[in-house]
């Protein structure tokens, strides 16, 4: 990467971090950890439950 990109990079943090605050150009990977993992995929798991169950659903048929 040239000197000339790093700067351009570097500015254009900066005037973000003025507008939108430093939590705008900070890099999410910084506040994951095992835990965060581990309810991310329980809360996944769920999800896909909920959306089997209502596409089954779906799938059935009523009968008169």
């Amino acid at each position: 990467m040239s000197n000339d990109n790093q700067d351009y990079i570097a500015r254009l943090e900066k005037s973000i971090s003025q507008k939108y605050g430093d939590a705008a150009v900070d890099n999410p990977q910084r506040f994951w950890n095992a835990e965060k993992e581990k309810e991310y995929v329980a809360q996944a798991q769920e999800e896909q439950k909920k959306f089997a169950k209502f596409a089954e659903t779906q799938d059935t048929v009523e009968q008169d």
